[in-house]
């Protein structure tokens, strides 16, 4: 980086890696990272590590995700709030949408959160042969009370993967028609990827293979924060193998500049080199 220049970063938050469900492209099984959630003075401290960063880096987006479902955390809806008042930056999460209570999306269009994406990969039957629970209808009620309780105040958006089971009812219209009239406004379908390698179950997605592999286009501009204050190289380390550092032993900045000197991660860790899901430039940044 030369002296002066600004680069524009976002951060996904992962305020928890434990989950209340069950997808079966999801490789869970495989996680080795110990699980826990994040607690408030790791979260505050980040917080204004990343406020004292504008000097030198334009955060563009903060997200709550990673490998866990972050409504699990009950301070959610506070942390967001806290995001907001230090920084008033743009604020999203994304959920699977089974704890979307009423009283929950409440607290969630009331913290200044500014998009909710609801990870949905199909209607009914399709829905139920991805997702272990709940049935379909449940579902559906809790997303039409956030459509209306987010309506003028939040973006609500879906995001669905695509797989072997569902690539055909996604793209026949009805998927992204139905949403449409329910009152979402941006349904988005992404191919199923393989989690750094972690997954390759050819039955339920299909992956190509000997992929020229390009340089990481998510490893600079997304910085990836776990639970417990790591700097990972992105979400899909299931194992910690390309730390970084964390926020309680070196500043933010600090940690940043080593993951600027790293540049490509393909050179560096035997994860990244090996790791077939390829992102596009383009595709950076687009989360709704």
């Amino acid at each position: 980086m030369k002296n002066g220049q600004t680069h524009s970063i976002s951060f996904d938050i992962e305020i928890t890696n434990r989950c209340n469900n069950r997808c079966i492209m999801c490789p869970r099984d495989q996680l080795t990272r110990q699980q826990g959630m994040m607690q408030s003075d790791t979260f505050n401290k980040l917080v204004d590590e990343i406020s004292a960063l504008t000097h030198r880096w334009s955060v563009q987006e903060i997200w709550f995700s990673g490998f866990g479902e972050c409504l699990l955390h009950p301070n959610l809806s506070e942390y967001i709030k806290h995001i907001k008042n230090v920084l008033n930056v743009y604020v999203g999460i994304t959920t699977n949408g089974l704890l979307l209570t009423p009283q929950t999306i409440e607290k969630l269009t009331s913290s200044g959160v500014t998009s909710i994406v609801v990870s949905i990969h199909g209607l009914e039957t399709h829905y139920n042969q991805i997702i272990e629970n709940p049935p379909f209808e449940i579902l559906l009620k809790q997303m039409r009370n956030l459509i209306r309780s987010a309506a003028g105040k939040t973006s609500v958006s879906i995001a669905a993967v695509e797989t072997n089971l569902n690539r055909e009812h996604l793209h026949s219209g009805a998927f992204k028609e139905f949403w449409k009239n329910e009152g979402v406004r941006s349904v988005e379908i992404f191919p199923c990827h393989t989690r750094g390698g972690s997954f390759s179950d050819e039955r339920i997605a299909s992956f190509q293979k000997n992929v020229m592999l390009e340089d990481c286009a998510i490893f600079l501009p997304i910085q990836f924060i776990a639970w417990n204050g790591d700097l990972l190289g992105c979400c899909s380390d299931l194992d910690g193998e390309t730390r970084i550092g964390n926020i309680h032993d070196d500043s933010l900045e600090t940690l940043l500049m080593k993951k600027w000197e790293i540049n490509n991660p393909r050179r560096r860790f035997a994860r990244c080199r090996t790791c077939p899901d390829v992102f596009s430039a383009e595709s950076v940044g687009k989360r709704d």
